[in-house]
């Protein structure tokens, strides 16, 4: 058996583990490299992003002051125009001055409203106020202790603006902008006010949001914008998203910025209309190029590890694990009494000395196991004798003890199919009360829906008695009311045939008045042939007699417009006379249809007063179905409470029985094996499994 040297061999250690210690080495320089490269990464992901938002919150707020800039500019050029309007000598009226607002208001989409009052309240003598779109307030609106009107007055030449509120026509969101109007003498005339959505503002927060969340909120730290309408102007930004801690620095300095839970939280304020912008950017966000970095340089140190781990494996497994494994396959193989050790030579100095070591204790083995054997023989000869008229006694008393567990395993038997058929009753008698709870339970819904159900319809019917009731004394106001309305029309229509009466009288005096016309025509032609007869003497009398002729002809004319007039409002009363029949032929038929109604009604109402009597009664008889239930659910709940008890009782006697059926099992399998020990120690005693020791030392 060859030996490798000592030096070669300690050299191809030193070759495995120098190796594998550099490399253990140089990946944890790598692992400290990437922290420090990590860290400093971080830093100035971090100072990156901080900028970012900050110029992000800066343009966002530099939007909103232009987009509150416009609406200033809204105001004041409405508020030029009101003074020259106003200025003029004539009166401006609602309707020219709505015109102009509305002209002003089409301009800008966000305009919800625009108006303009004077110092007076707009109900009084000289109060005036103009809505676009046109709106009517109430009579005890005063419009010169409305906010915008008091703010406007305050501020005086420049523009107020309101608190953010919903409005309660629209239900939008508003903010309401209002100046004071003064005429071209520099005198106060009132104010204009114009309601303005905040849908432009919103828009201006979305596009500007990007890879965080940009919220606004006022001095209070309440939502001005915010993705639910629900939660604007009531609910607080801090409280819902739990940043309570840095309410003071967030609505107090004019910029502040930290990263806490998870989240970069940034904030710059807008004094000029007292609110404040914020930002949450997610710290996933700002550190994404950091995150990506870090899992590539994972992937590649876990790749690099495991090819270090797969050299070192192998190292291990080539020059340690397998050269254990064959020593121990050997000393398995020794201790089976099998002298034919093979164990291969390794290059470890170690496990070659172990090799050879146990190569000494297999020769020293097989020499003492044959001096052994030759001294034991005869005694075990002796021992054998004695020990079968022993095994002969123990023989006998086993057979009794076996017909004793075959007797005590048959009861058990007995009482095992005995316990089975008592737990299948049993079953058979919980699942019986099981579907007697669930048909209770059944039946308790129904009876609860139908309970809740009458209920329903019986407080309907009361409801129902009530409008009937109002119904009732309405028809009987109808009732009243055709009534008189019957009679005024008969006065109208007597009075129509009155009319009619006179304006036939009045055409008799106009027919008279046409010929006295006539007749006087022709009297001022006889007057003017006489005249003409008369010479330069009847010229004077001529003339009187052409004015007479035409006064006539003139009268004449009249006479007939009249008659034609007169004819016209003759046709009219008539039309008017068939429309008062018609009307009060119908007026008695609502009457006729009222009384019915009313008959009908009064009808309903005593049907649905019997009806509730005897929903009442249906309750009744409910309630007591309903705990008689109950009372069966409890009995039935108990005897399943206490079915559970035998069953578990049950179950332990089952698990009993098995228990000592298979210890009765194991104990007769026992018996069985010492019963057969017995058997082959009595033929060994006996000398017929008797092995010469020469024999055996050579097999072993």
């Amino acid at each position: 058996m060859s030996r490798v040297p000592a030096q070669k061999q300690k050299n191809i250690s030193l070759a495995f583990f120098i190796p594998a210690l550099c490399l253990g080495s140089l990946l944890a320089t790598s692992l400290t490299i990437l922290i420090l490269f990590l860290v400093n990464f971080r830093s100035v992901s971090r100072q990156a992003a901080e900028e970012t938002v900050s110029n992000q919150i800066t343009a966002t707020k530099q939007e909103i002051l232009n987009l509150f800039k416009s609406y200033e500019d809204l105001l004041q050029h409405a508020a030029a125009g009101i003074s020259v309007y106003l200025d003029r000598s004539e009166p401006v009226s609602h309707q020219e001055m709505r015109a102009y607002l509305r002209n002003i208001s089409d301009r800008y989409s966000d305009v919800n409203a625009i108006y303009f009052c004077n110092n007076t309240v707009w109900n009084q003598t000289d109060g005036y106020m103009v809505f676009y779109p046109d709106w009517t307030p109430l009579d005890d609106w005063d419009n010169t202790k409305r906010p915008w009107f008091v703010s406007a007055k305050e501020h005086r030449a420049t523009v107020a603006y309101s608190e953010p509120y919903e409005d309660s026509i629209t239900h939008e969101s508003c903010i309401t902008f209002s100046l004071t109007v003064v005429n071209p003498a520099g005198q106060d005339i009132g104010v204009v006010a114009a309601d303005i959505l905040l849908n432009s503002l919103k828009s201006i927060i979305n596009n500007n949001s990007g890879d965080s969340e940009l919220f606004l909120i006022d001095t209070q730290g309440h939502f001005i914008t915010h993705p639910s309408t629900m939660n604007l102007f009531q609910n607080d930004f801090f409280t819902e998203l739990s940043l309570a801690q840095y309410r003071n620095p967030v609505l107090t300095l004019p910029s502040f910025s930290i990263e806490r839970r998870g989240k970069l939280i940034s904030s710059l304020q807008i004094p000029d209309v007292q609110w404040v912008l914020v930002s949450l950017m997610p710290s996933s966000v700002i550190y994404s190029d950091t995150n990506w970095i870090l899992k590539t340089l994972s992937i590649i140190i876990c790749i690099c590890m495991v090819i270090i781990m797969g050299v070192i494996v192998y190292c291990v497994l080539n020059f340690i694990i397998r050269p254990i494994k064959d020593i121990t396959i050997a000393t398995c193989q020794l201790a089976e009494m099998r002298f034919d050790l093979v164990i291969k030579e390794t290059l470890s100095t170690e496990l070659n000395e172990t090799r050879t070591a146990l190569f000494t204790i297999r020769d020293n083995l097989k020499k003492k196991i044959t001096t052994i054997g030759n001294e034991q023989l005869g005694r075990q000869l002796n021992i054998s004798r004695n020990l079968n008229i022993t095994i002969m006694d123990s023989s006998e008393e086993l057979d009794v003890i076996m017909g004793n567990i075959k007797e005590a395993q048959e009861k058990t038997r007995i009482q095992a199919a005995a316990v089975d058929q008592t737990a299948t009753s049993l079953n058979e008698i919980v699942d019986g009360i099981n579907s007697l709870n669930s048909a209770v339970e059944t039946q308790s819904v129904h009876l609860s829906s139908s309970s809740n159900s009458i209920e329903l319809m019986v407080k309907n019917i009361a409801d129902i008695n009530e409008k009937i009731k109002e119904e009732t004394d309405v028809t009987e106001d109808l009732s009243q009311s055709s009534e008189s309305s019957k009679k005024m029309l008969e006065q109208f229509s007597a009075e129509l045939t009155n009319i009619a009466s006179r304006s036939e009288a009045l055409d008799k005096a106009n027919k008279m008045i046409t010929n006295i016309a006539a007749q006087t025509n022709i009297l001022a032609m006889n007057a003017t042939i006489e005249a003409t007869h008369a010479g330069e003497s009847g010229k004077g009398f001529a003339v009187v007699a052409n004015e007479i002729r035409d006064l006539a002809e003139l009268s004449n004319k009249e006479s007939e417009s009249i008659s034609e007039e007169v004819r016209k409002m003759t046709e009219g009363i008539l039309a008017m006379q068939q429309v008062a029949a018609g009307t009060i032929h119908i007026m008695e038929h609502i009457f006729k249809s009222i009384n019915f109604m009313d008959t009908s009604l009064a009808t309903i109402k005593t049907e649905l007063e019997t009806q509730t009597t005897d929903g009442i009664k249906i309750l009744t008889y409910l309630e007591t179905i309903r705990k008689t239930m109950e009372r069966v659910r409890t009995g039935s709940s108990t005897i399943h409470k206490n079915s559970g008890a035998i069953r578990t009782y049950i179950d332990n006697l089952k698990m009993v029985s098995q228990a000592v059926n298979s210890s009765l099992s194991i104990v007769q399998q026992s018996s069985n094996k010492i019963f057969t020990s017995i058997n082959v120690a009595k033929k060994i005693a006996m000398g017929r499994y008797l092995i010469p020791p020469e024999k055996n030392l050579e097999e072993g």
